[in-house]
């Protein structure tokens, strides 16, 4: 080919078809070499590296860099970019995945930390569950001592002595448990609830053996005053005065009647003593003298009537019940006999009261016969008691 043809050619321009052809084949077989800019250290090595990568890479789209960079993932590029910003941007990418990964490390060891600061207070948590356990237990142990110290000391009642020396021990225990359970002021509450509830039974147990004591000095100045009636008493002495006994002790007394029908007696224990103390004369008097007119209520005169009450005209009354028949002869008593102003007062005494209550009787013997049983109540009581 000429020189001409050459530069002709150089220039772009066809010489013949054949020429022209030539050159469309090759054009075909020889690919245009790539143009890169002088670049050095990493660089370079990045771009000998990974030319083909970006060559192929080159026609997709790039895409922005996402915000959340542990979602960040290998970026494409866009083919108007230059290979040096390409180079740039791989780096970047790869700076990034770097952060990426360090990032996650980062989470994994804070999470590790979290579960291991977790792990502790769980930990903590389950040893002071266990050691406030322990403590509970040993409180406990303590509150059940103290529990049936207080079920012995309620069979203690009749026994003062004893039962003040327990006192004492069960009140020291709980206050020494009170001390305890002082130290945990937010915990514990059902033992100190279980606490305060033993400390209100002993106050209760304090308070029975104290009304035990008193009723049982009661119940022996009653006794001896029973003992002063046995050996004093007699048909002439004063029956308006109440002894001063007390019901429960009244009963116990009736229940030493083995009699005729004792049972009217003991039935009526609680009724005779109301009387009494209604109309304030001595406690065994009506007792006396039912025990006497009706053969100690075992035949009575008409029905219920212990003390043979009279009407006007000379005939018996009759009661419907028990009760009426006993409080006939109070209330008559109270009304005409015993009062001074009664209609048929002629003193305190049962040889007063026989002077028109038993007629004819010239020998008081009906004043005789009913302080001998009243008596005779007393002598068996005391015999049973000693």
């Amino acid at each position: 080919m000429s020189k001409l043809s050459n530069v002709y050619y150089a220039l772009g321009g066809e010489i013949d078809s054949t020429d022209i052809l030539a050159r469309k084949r090759r054009k075909r077989t020889i690919k245009p070499k790539n143009r890169i800019m002088p670049i050095t250290g990493l660089t370079t090595a990045v771009v000998v590296s990974t030319s083909s990568i970006l060559c192929s890479a080159a026609a997709i789209p790039k895409q922005e860099v996402p915000k959340n960079l542990l979602d960040f993932e290998i970026e494409v590029f866009s083919e108007q970019k230059s290979v040096q910003e390409q180079v740039n941007d791989f780096i970047f990418w790869g700076q990034m995945k770097k952060v990426n990964q360090n990032m996650k490390a980062q989470a994994l060891m804070e999470e590790a930390v979290k579960a291991q600061v977790e792990e502790e207070i769980r930990a903590k948590n389950f040893f002071s569950t266990m050691r406030e356990m322990s403590i509970e237990g040993k409180l406990s142990v303590k509150l059940a001592k103290i529990s049936d110290n207080l079920n012995s000391l309620s069979a203690l009642t009749e026994q003062p002595k004893k039962a003040k020396e327990l006192e004492a021990q069960i009140a020291s225990q709980i206050e020494k448990l009170k001390q305890n359970l002082a130290e945990y002021p937010t915990q514990f509450g059902s033992l100190k609830l279980s606490l305060k509830s033993e400390r209100k039974r002993l106050k209760e147990y304090k308070k029975l053996r104290r009304e035990y004591e008193e009723a049982m000095k009661k119940r022996l100045q009653e006794i001896e005053g029973l003992k002063n009636f046995y050996n004093s008493f007699n048909r002439f002495s004063d029956v308006s005065r109440n002894l001063g006994i007390s019901k429960e002790h009244f009963r116990e007394i009736m229940a030493a009647i083995h009699y005729g029908n004792s049972s009217v007696f003991q039935n009526n224990a609680d009724f005779f003593w109301e009387l009494a103390e209604k109309y304030d004369f001595n406690e065994f008097l009506i007792v006396g003298i039912c025990a006497w007119e009706s053969g100690w209520a075992a035949d009575p005169i008409e029905a219920n009537n212990f003390s043979s009450q009279r009407k006007k005209d000379g005939s018996y009354f009759s009661y419907e019940t028990e009760n009426e028949g006993i409080e006939a002869v109070a209330s008559n008593l109270a009304a005409n006999y015993l009062p001074i102003n009664g209609k048929y007062y002629n003193g305190k005494s049962l040889d007063g009261i026989n002077v028109l209550y038993c007629q004819p009787d010239p020998d008081h013997e009906w004043a005789k016969g009913v302080a001998d049983c009243m008596l005779m109540i007393v002598r068996e009581y005391l015999a049973a008691i000693e």
